[in-house]
């Protein structure tokens, strides 16, 4: 972000180079987010099942 800010200092759209890399920004959270919630529902699910087993390490 800061390169494409620097660049609308040269005569460049502030806010659209704000925009543009809000938007990749906030799609890379999103995709985050999802990962970091089936992680933790695929640890529950497997703390679950591996409860009922007494092999379970």
């Amino acid at each position: 972000m800061n390169d494409a800010l620097d660049g609308s200092r040269d005569g460049g759209d502030e806010q659209a180079a704000r925009k543009v890399c809000e938007a990749r920004w906030n799609t890379l959270h999103g995709i985050r987010t999802v990962f970091a919630v089936a992680a933790f529902a695929a640890v529950a699910v497997a703390q679950r099942a591996c409860s009922h087993v007494e092999d379970c390490a």
